[in-house]
């Protein structure tokens, strides 16, 4: 096997080779009926993002991020955000792990499950 070969079948191993951005909700593990909207996409910085609003029931409850770092070998990453209003952060809120602040504040997870069931038991 040349070194072309090894480098394309090590880059088609990966786990996430062939997703594309602007897939459907089903491809994320979900229990819960979930519908993405429109979807957006930029260039910044040689990375490709895309991002959609999660709709629960018909009400937008945050949105997926997807991001292509533009190296052969780096990872398409995936998270999800559920913003937060400045003045409605709690200090418990804070000190969860899933807490994210930058220019805004947001819970962000990984699954789009974690994001449900943490909107769920917010908004209950």
């Amino acid at each position: 096997m040349s070194i072309v070969d090894e480098i394309e079948a090590k880059y088609r191993a990966m786990p996430l080779h062939g997703v594309q951005f602007s897939i459907e909700a089903e491809a994320y593990d979900c229990r819960e009926k979930v519908v993405f909207g429109e979807s957006k996409s930029a260039m910044q910085c040689g990375r490709l993002f895309n991002w959609q609003d999660v709709l629960l029931e018909g009400v937008k409850i945050g949105f997926l991020e997807e991001v292509e770092n533009g190296k052969l070998f780096d990872p398409m990453t995936v998270s999800f955000y559920v913003p937060i209003d400045e003045d409605k952060v709690t200090e418990a809120m804070t000190k969860d792990p899933h807490y994210f602040e930058d220019e805004w504040c947001f819970m962000r997870f990984a699954t789009l499950q974690q994001m449900v069931d943490y909107v769920r038991r917010r908004f209950s």
